[in-house]
């Protein structure tokens, strides 16, 4: 099976990956992987939601300056080490994804959205740490209140938005969207309505030809738990 960049369709392997020109997921060309695709909803899934547990607590005590009534612990060495540890697991393993796409954007010389999101991530993070490690190599001047500020918070939310984001992505919403629009592109029809159903009618405003792209949907579509086979079918009255 030939894997292929909804965005670059010149960019061909036969394995699933990531583009390297903008880093997003391959799709099988001419078909449905719907394995590879419960995988990957998965795995960010269990991402998003082990990031957005641990952000959490890390959100509350950042911003409990803010409360008036917030225990004087809140802004002490104890909520900055709390924000610290529960932040590492946030950015270093469900944020991995977007450091690797990010490297690999690097790498290829072709810069991205995950150049970006690794970036500013690893830029909150990092410096956050040097800040509770080393806190000697800043000037006192950059001190608020006897405190260097701390941006794990940042790091966190961040990485768990962007996972959010990705998880929305491979839904099988926005999967059948992109299916009937590779199906418009492929008959080369100018203008075209798309109707999110088992059956999604194109029709050109060219001509008084109409082409429908059905859909095989005799199980759930997509299947998490095996793949089904689905049927294009084109219809030319």
């Amino acid at each position: 099976m030939i894997y292929t960049c909804p965005m670059h369709p010149q960019i061909e392997q036969d394995h699933p990956g990531n583009c390297p020109i903008c880093g997003m997921t391959l799709e099988p060309k001419g078909g449905v992987a719907l394995a590879e695709e419960s995988t990957e909803l998965r795995d960010m899934t269990r991402r998003f939601w082990v990031g957005a547990i641990l952000s959490a607590p890390v959100l509350v005590l950042a911003m409990g300056h803010v409360v008036p009534s917030a225990p004087h612990w809140v802004e002490g060495d104890v909520s900055r080490w709390i924000q610290f540890v529960l932040s590492t697991p946030v950015v270093l393993w469900a944020g991995w994804p977007f450091f690797k796409r990010g490297w690999q954007s690097i790498m290829n010389r072709s810069l991205n959205m995950f150049t970006l999101i690794a970036i500013g991530i690893g830029t909150a993070y990092f410096y956050s740490v040097v800040v509770m490690l080393f806190p000697q190599l800043f000037p006192p001047s950059v001190a608020t209140h006897g405190k260097i500020g701390i941006y794990f918070e940042a790091a966190a939310i961040i990485t768990v938005l962007v996972l959010l984001g990705q998880v929305l992505n491979c839904g099988p919403a926005v999967k059948r969207e992109a299916q009937f629009a590779r199906c418009s592109i492929s008959l080369r029809i100018p203008r075209a309505s798309f109707a999110m159903a088992k059956n999604a009618t194109c029709r050109s405003t060219r001509s008084k030809k109409a082409t429908t792209c059905a859909f095989d949907q005799a199980r759930k579509f997509p299947s998490t738990d095996e793949s089904s086979t689905a049927a294009r079918t084109l219809t030319n009255r």
